[in-house]
């Protein structure tokens, strides 16, 4: 069954619980030919972004949905028909020239949109995050170096991205979404190269010992030790030292 009114699909939707905190998980509803199953999660900060992780793509190359999103963070949704996905409410999902903003903590519904029928509909919790922790070994099963140390060769690439965690449940778990961080470090030749939301790519000179920080608009920190030493092994490999406390003044190569 489709249906071609808006309101009498957001009807629907509304009376099975969807988009009420009270509501599932999911927007099924029984009859309405909705069950929210044709979504899939999009990539907009492939490297930012910890859902993006290898382990959460299924065999048909379609991400997982999350089981909540980080309030601030970037992301997508995309439908398996290729309708159009947007949010119910503006005020809790902005657009982005590339994806969504997630806004508003709670419940958000998102519908999909095709020929001028709506044809499913989803919802997704948005969650405040309470923990920031950079990480590094991208690209890894597990990527390491929480609130570590990196040793590096005197030019070489640090890359390292930060994720945002929150109470998911009964337990605090990363969220998905590229986090709204700014990168700044205390070395005076630390180059920030262009990079995506929530990742940074860094490059210091000079030998020594510095700190790497990623901050949120929300006021959450962490900060990652990274030692430029000529003798350092070419991989850039991480330990468990602990994070060096030390102030990180502000760059001009941070995120925008």
């Amino acid at each position: 069954m489709r249906f071609r009114s808006r309101h009498g699909v957001l009807a629907a939707f509304l009376l099975s619980g969807c988009f009420s905190d009270g509501g599932g998980e999911g927007c099924a509803a029984s009859g309405n030919g909705l069950n929210g199953g044709d979504f899939s999660y999009m990539c907009t900060s492939p490297l930012g972004d910890p859902h993006c992780d290898p382990a959460n793509i299924s065999s048909g190359a379609r991400m997982a949905l999350p089981r909540a999103v980080a309030k601030d963070a970037l992301f997508g949704l995309a439908h398996v028909s290729g309708a159009q996905v947007t949010p119910v409410s503006a005020l809790a999902v902005a657009r982005e020239p590339v994806g969504m903003r997630a806004t508003r903590v709670g419940h958000v519904g998102f519908v999909a949109e095709k020929d001028g029928e709506l044809v499913d509909a989803v919802r997704l919790a948005i969650v405040e995050a309470t923990k920031l922790d950079i990480e590094t070994e991208l690209g890894k099963p597990t990527p390491a170096a929480r609130g570590g140390e990196v040793r590096v060769r005197p030019g070489e690439v640090v890359e390292a991205r930060a994720v945002a965690s929150g109470l998911v449940g009964a337990f605090t778990s990363p969220l998905a979404g590229a986090a709204d961080v700014v990168w700044t470090s205390d070395a005076e030749d630390a180059v920030f190269e262009p990079a995506g939301p929530a990742y940074c790519r860094l490059r210091i000179a000079e030998p020594g010992r510095y700190v790497l920080r990623a901050a949120t608009r929300a006021g959450l920190t962490d900060a990652l030790t990274i030692v430029v030493d000529a003798s350092a092994g070419l991989d850039g490999g991480a330990d468990d030292g602990g994070a060096d406390a030390g102030d990180a003044g502000a760059n001009d190569g941070g995120e925008p």
